[in-house]
Protein backbone atom coordinates (compact mmCIF):
# COMPACT_ATOMS: atom_id res chain seq x y z
CA UNK A 1 0.00 0.00 0.00
CA UNK A 2 2.76 2.38 0.43
CA UNK A 3 4.54 1.18 -2.67
CA UNK A 4 0.85 2.10 -4.23
CA UNK A 5 0.44 5.65 -2.82
CA UNK A 6 3.71 7.10 -2.69
CA UNK A 7 3.61 5.92 -6.77
CA UNK A 8 0.76 8.63 -6.55
CA UNK A 9 1.78 10.92 -4.71
CA UNK A 10 4.76 11.71 -6.79
CA UNK A 11 2.14 11.43 -9.72
CA UNK A 12 0.17 14.24 -8.24
CA UNK A 13 3.07 16.27 -7.74
CA UNK A 14 3.23 16.49 -11.67
CA UNK A 15 -0.09 18.18 -11.84
CA UNK A 16 -0.85 15.49 -14.65
CA UNK A 17 -4.27 14.72 -15.87
CA UNK A 18 -6.35 13.33 -13.38
CA UNK A 19 -4.72 15.38 -10.53
CA UNK A 20 -7.71 16.35 -8.69
CA UNK A 21 -9.12 12.87 -8.62
CA UNK A 22 -5.79 11.77 -6.88
CA UNK A 23 -5.52 14.12 -4.60
CA UNK A 24 -8.69 12.66 -3.09
CA UNK A 25 -7.02 10.21 -1.57
CA UNK A 26 -2.77 10.17 -2.35
CA UNK A 27 -2.29 11.53 1.25
CA UNK A 28 -5.05 10.59 2.90
CA UNK A 29 -3.91 6.71 2.34
CA UNK A 30 -0.57 7.25 4.01
CA UNK A 31 -2.24 8.79 7.26
CA UNK A 32 -4.31 5.99 7.26
CA UNK A 33 -1.82 3.52 7.16
CA UNK A 34 0.11 5.51 10.02
CA UNK A 35 -2.73 4.74 12.23
CA UNK A 36 -2.79 1.28 11.79
CA UNK A 37 0.45 0.76 12.07
CA UNK A 38 0.62 3.11 15.16
CA UNK A 39 0.83 1.36 18.51
CA UNK A 40 0.24 3.06 21.91
CA UNK A 41 3.44 2.02 23.94
CA UNK A 42 3.79 1.57 27.86
CA UNK A 43 7.41 2.79 28.06
CA UNK A 44 7.36 6.72 27.43
CA UNK A 45 11.52 6.51 26.71
CA UNK A 46 10.76 3.92 24.41
CA UNK A 47 8.15 6.21 22.72
CA UNK A 48 10.05 9.08 22.65
CA UNK A 49 13.02 6.99 21.04
CA UNK A 50 10.86 5.71 18.51
CA UNK A 51 9.81 9.02 17.64
CA UNK A 52 12.72 10.31 17.26
CA UNK A 53 14.52 8.37 14.74
CA UNK A 54 11.83 6.49 12.92
CA UNK A 55 10.15 10.46 12.40
CA UNK A 56 12.09 13.80 13.67
CA UNK A 57 15.97 12.71 12.53
CA UNK A 58 14.87 11.77 9.22
CA UNK A 59 13.32 14.86 8.81
CA UNK A 60 16.06 17.64 10.73
CA UNK A 61 18.33 15.61 7.93
CA UNK A 62 16.28 16.05 4.83
CA UNK A 63 15.27 19.75 5.89
CA UNK A 64 18.86 20.19 6.51
CA UNK A 65 20.03 19.69 3.06
CA UNK A 66 17.18 21.11 1.61
CA UNK A 67 18.22 24.22 3.37
CA UNK A 68 22.30 23.21 1.79
CA UNK A 69 20.89 22.93 -1.83
CA UNK A 70 18.39 26.09 -1.22
CA UNK A 71 21.44 28.10 -0.04
CA UNK A 72 23.99 27.02 -3.24
CA UNK A 73 20.91 28.35 -5.63
CA UNK A 74 20.42 31.58 -4.14
CA UNK A 75 23.92 32.50 -3.51
CA UNK A 76 24.66 31.80 -7.61
CA UNK A 77 22.03 34.75 -7.59
CA UNK A 78 23.67 36.63 -5.07
CA UNK A 79 20.63 36.32 -2.77
CA UNK A 80 22.06 34.63 0.20
CA UNK A 81 21.34 36.26 3.71
CA UNK A 82 21.93 35.78 7.14
CA UNK A 83 18.29 36.54 7.95
CA UNK A 84 17.10 33.74 5.63
CA UNK A 85 19.12 31.49 7.47
CA UNK A 86 17.67 32.52 10.66
CA UNK A 87 13.94 32.64 9.52
CA UNK A 88 13.97 28.98 7.99
CA UNK A 89 15.37 26.95 10.61
CA UNK A 90 12.47 29.41 12.74
CA UNK A 91 9.90 28.79 10.15
CA UNK A 92 10.87 24.54 10.25
CA UNK A 93 10.09 24.55 13.99
CA UNK A 94 7.16 26.19 13.74
CA UNK A 95 6.31 23.77 11.11
CA UNK A 96 5.82 25.99 7.86
CA UNK A 97 5.39 24.13 4.47
CA UNK A 98 7.87 27.22 3.25
CA UNK A 99 10.88 25.49 5.04
CA UNK A 100 9.40 22.17 5.68
CA UNK A 101 8.63 21.40 1.60
CA UNK A 102 6.75 17.97 1.36
CA UNK A 103 7.99 16.80 5.07
CA UNK A 104 4.96 19.10 6.23
CA UNK A 105 3.41 15.29 6.39
CA UNK A 106 6.43 14.17 8.71
CA UNK A 107 5.98 17.20 11.08
CA UNK A 108 2.03 16.49 11.35
CA UNK A 109 2.24 12.92 11.71
CA UNK A 110 4.87 13.49 14.43
CA UNK A 111 1.84 15.22 16.18
CA UNK A 112 -0.48 12.99 15.76
CA UNK A 113 1.42 9.92 17.37
CA UNK A 114 1.97 11.99 20.30
CA UNK A 115 -1.73 13.11 20.40
CA UNK A 116 -2.69 9.24 19.44
CA UNK A 117 -0.48 7.95 22.39
CA UNK A 118 -1.55 10.29 25.03
CA UNK A 119 -5.27 10.01 23.99
CA UNK A 120 -6.14 8.24 27.29
CA UNK A 121 -9.67 6.22 26.04
CA UNK A 122 -11.87 5.53 22.95
CA UNK A 123 -14.06 8.64 24.08
CA UNK A 124 -10.81 11.07 24.12
CA UNK A 125 -9.99 10.22 20.44
CA UNK A 126 -13.91 10.62 19.78
CA UNK A 127 -14.06 14.24 21.45
CA UNK A 128 -10.78 14.82 19.81
CA UNK A 129 -11.93 13.95 15.88
CA UNK A 130 -15.28 15.97 16.70
CA UNK A 131 -12.96 19.10 17.63
CA UNK A 132 -11.07 18.48 14.55
CA UNK A 133 -13.58 18.73 11.93
CA UNK A 134 -15.01 21.54 13.63
CA UNK A 135 -11.49 23.30 13.58
CA UNK A 136 -11.61 22.67 9.69
CA UNK A 137 -14.21 24.07 9.14
CA UNK A 138 -13.79 27.23 11.33
CA UNK A 139 -10.56 27.75 9.74
CA UNK A 140 -11.43 27.68 6.05
CA UNK A 141 -15.05 29.87 6.83
CA UNK A 142 -13.29 32.59 9.29
CA UNK A 143 -12.59 35.61 7.73
CA UNK A 144 -10.12 36.64 10.74
CA UNK A 145 -7.65 33.31 8.99
CA UNK A 146 -8.10 34.31 5.43
CA UNK A 147 -7.73 37.91 6.75
CA UNK A 148 -4.33 36.82 8.52
CA UNK A 149 -1.37 36.25 6.00
CA UNK A 150 0.82 34.07 8.93
CA UNK A 151 -1.73 32.39 9.53
CA UNK A 152 -2.92 31.15 6.42
CA UNK A 153 0.67 29.99 5.05
CA UNK A 154 0.42 25.91 4.65
CA UNK A 155 1.47 24.96 8.16
CA UNK A 156 1.89 21.64 9.47
CA UNK A 157 0.72 21.89 12.96
CA UNK A 158 -3.30 23.26 11.30
CA UNK A 159 -2.56 20.35 9.06
CA UNK A 160 -3.17 17.72 12.36
CA UNK A 161 -7.09 19.32 11.31
CA UNK A 162 -7.76 17.16 8.47
CA UNK A 163 -5.15 14.43 8.69
CA UNK A 164 -6.52 13.22 12.12
CA UNK A 165 -9.50 11.54 11.04
CA UNK A 166 -8.05 9.57 8.64
CA UNK A 167 -5.56 8.55 11.29
CA UNK A 168 -7.89 7.56 14.13
CA UNK A 169 -10.23 5.63 11.21
CA UNK A 170 -6.37 4.21 10.88
CA UNK A 171 -5.83 3.06 14.05
CA UNK A 172 -10.01 1.94 14.63
CA UNK A 173 -9.30 -0.76 12.14
CA UNK A 174 -6.38 -2.39 13.57
CA UNK A 175 -8.91 -4.50 15.37
CA UNK A 176 -9.86 -5.98 12.18
CA UNK A 177 -6.30 -7.07 11.40
CA UNK A 178 -7.28 -10.62 11.40
CA UNK A 179 -9.77 -9.92 8.94
CA UNK A 180 -8.30 -7.83 6.53
CA UNK A 181 -5.62 -10.54 6.13
CA UNK A 182 -7.38 -13.46 5.91
CA UNK A 183 -9.72 -11.03 3.49
CA UNK A 184 -8.77 -12.93 -0.64
CA UNK A 185 -11.87 -13.22 -2.51
CA UNK A 186 -10.58 -11.61 -6.00
CA UNK A 187 -14.27 -11.33 -7.67
CA UNK A 188 -15.68 -8.82 -5.13
CA UNK A 189 -11.84 -7.24 -4.29
CA UNK A 190 -12.52 -6.89 -7.93
CA UNK A 191 -16.26 -5.44 -7.79
CA UNK A 192 -14.88 -3.74 -4.27
CA UNK A 193 -12.17 -1.95 -6.31
CA UNK A 194 -14.40 -0.62 -9.31
CA UNK A 195 -16.82 0.55 -6.94
CA UNK A 196 -14.11 2.81 -5.00
CA UNK A 197 -13.34 4.31 -8.61
CA UNK A 198 -17.01 5.44 -8.78
CA UNK A 199 -16.81 6.92 -5.42
CA UNK A 200 -13.13 8.68 -5.84
CA UNK A 201 -14.46 10.02 -8.95
CA UNK A 202 -17.95 11.31 -7.53
CA UNK A 203 -16.02 12.93 -4.94
CA UNK A 204 -13.63 14.65 -6.80
CA UNK A 205 -16.27 15.69 -9.36
CA UNK A 206 -18.71 17.39 -6.76
CA UNK A 207 -15.91 18.45 -3.87
CA UNK A 208 -13.26 20.82 -4.98
CA UNK A 209 -9.76 20.61 -5.11
CA UNK A 210 -8.43 18.76 -1.70
CA UNK A 211 -5.18 20.86 -0.38
CA UNK A 212 -4.34 18.87 2.87
CA UNK A 213 -0.66 20.70 3.24
CA UNK A 214 -3.17 24.08 3.77
CA UNK A 215 -6.13 22.39 5.71
CA UNK A 216 -7.77 21.92 2.67
CA UNK A 217 -11.06 19.86 2.32
CA UNK A 218 -12.83 20.89 -0.55
CA UNK A 219 -15.76 22.40 0.37
CA UNK A 220 -17.43 19.43 1.25
CA UNK A 221 -16.23 17.42 4.68
CA UNK A 222 -18.31 14.23 4.13
CA UNK A 223 -17.04 13.94 0.61
CA UNK A 224 -13.28 14.18 1.34
CA UNK A 225 -13.88 11.65 3.68
CA UNK A 226 -15.46 9.20 1.89
CA UNK A 227 -13.31 9.88 -1.03
CA UNK A 228 -10.27 9.82 1.03
CA UNK A 229 -11.64 6.63 2.64
CA UNK A 230 -12.57 5.09 -0.35
CA UNK A 231 -9.09 6.08 -1.88
CA UNK A 232 -6.99 4.18 0.60
CA UNK A 233 -10.07 0.83 0.41
CA UNK A 234 -8.73 0.76 -3.56
CA UNK A 235 -4.75 0.59 -2.89
CA UNK A 236 -5.67 -1.97 -0.16
CA UNK A 237 -7.55 -4.35 -2.68
CA UNK A 238 -5.16 -4.14 -5.36
CA UNK A 239 -2.04 -4.89 -2.65
CA UNK A 240 -4.05 -7.89 -1.27
CA UNK A 241 -4.14 -9.34 -5.49
CA UNK A 242 -0.24 -8.58 -5.69
CA UNK A 243 0.34 -9.45 -1.63
CA UNK A 244 1.52 -13.19 -2.13
CA UNK A 245 4.47 -11.79 -4.56
CA UNK A 246 7.66 -11.12 -2.48
CA UNK A 247 9.00 -8.32 -4.97
CA UNK A 248 12.13 -6.89 -3.67
CA UNK A 249 11.69 -3.36 -5.03
CA UNK A 250 8.26 -2.96 -3.79
CA UNK A 251 9.65 -3.75 -0.14
CA UNK A 252 12.45 -1.41 -0.66
CA UNK A 253 10.16 1.38 -1.91
CA UNK A 254 8.20 1.05 1.64
CA UNK A 255 10.98 0.88 3.63
CA UNK A 256 12.07 4.35 2.36
CA UNK A 257 8.91 6.26 1.56
CA UNK A 258 10.25 8.81 3.90
CA UNK A 259 13.44 9.69 1.38
CA UNK A 260 11.05 9.79 -1.44
CA UNK A 261 8.81 11.69 -0.24
CA UNK A 262 12.09 14.34 0.55
CA UNK A 263 13.53 14.41 -2.79
CA UNK A 264 11.35 13.67 -5.49
CA UNK A 265 10.53 16.94 -6.31
CA UNK A 266 13.60 17.94 -7.18
CA UNK A 267 13.48 14.96 -9.92
CA UNK A 268 10.18 16.08 -11.40
CA UNK A 269 11.48 19.40 -11.79
CA UNK A 270 14.38 18.39 -13.52
CA UNK A 271 11.96 16.42 -15.54
CA UNK A 272 9.17 19.82 -16.18
CA UNK A 273 12.45 21.38 -17.25
CA UNK A 274 11.88 19.33 -20.79
CA UNK A 275 8.06 18.10 -20.58
CA UNK A 276 6.69 21.30 -19.70
CA UNK A 277 3.18 20.36 -20.16
CA UNK A 278 0.87 17.47 -18.68
CA UNK A 279 1.09 14.47 -20.92
CA UNK A 280 0.55 10.63 -20.47
CA UNK A 281 4.12 10.23 -20.12
CA UNK A 282 4.03 11.46 -16.47
CA UNK A 283 2.23 8.19 -15.43
CA UNK A 284 5.42 6.60 -16.85
CA UNK A 285 7.84 9.01 -15.51
CA UNK A 286 6.35 8.66 -12.03
CA UNK A 287 7.51 4.81 -11.76
CA UNK A 288 10.78 5.59 -13.07
CA UNK A 289 11.19 8.15 -10.46
CA UNK A 290 10.29 5.51 -7.90
CA UNK A 291 12.52 2.96 -9.47
CA UNK A 292 15.32 5.59 -9.66
CA UNK A 293 15.25 5.76 -5.96
CA UNK A 294 15.42 2.05 -5.12
CA UNK A 295 19.89 1.90 -5.27
CA UNK A 296 19.19 5.36 -3.42
CA UNK A 297 17.56 3.40 -0.39
CA UNK A 298 19.54 0.61 -0.97
CA UNK A 299 22.55 2.57 -0.28
CA UNK A 300 21.28 4.56 3.06
CA UNK A 301 19.99 1.56 4.50
CA UNK A 302 23.79 0.36 4.31
CA UNK A 303 25.63 3.70 4.86
CA UNK A 304 23.07 5.96 6.42
CA UNK A 305 19.88 4.58 8.07
CA UNK A 306 18.94 7.16 9.84
CA UNK A 307 17.88 8.76 6.75
CA UNK A 308 15.06 6.73 5.98
CA UNK A 309 14.32 6.29 9.87
CA UNK A 310 16.18 3.12 10.90
CA UNK A 311 18.48 3.52 14.19
CA UNK A 312 21.37 1.15 14.42
CA UNK A 313 23.67 1.12 17.32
Amino acid sequence: MKAIGMYFIVLGHFFTYGYKYIYVFSVPVFFLISGFLCKKETDFKLFWMKLWYNLMVPMLIICFLYFIFNSISVSVSHAFSFTRIKFYFVYSLLGFQSSLGTLWFVYTLTLLKIIYQFSSNRMTSVFILAVSLVGAYLFNNTNCIHNHSLLHNPNAISNVLVAYPFFIFGAFLRKFKGIMNNYNHLPSQIIGFFICVLIIVICGYYNSEVWMHKVGYGNNIPLFLIGGIAGSTAIFLVSKVFSFHNVKSVLLISKGTIIILGFHVYLIWFVRGFLTEPSIMDFILSLLILIVFIPLIRLSERYCPLIIGKYRK
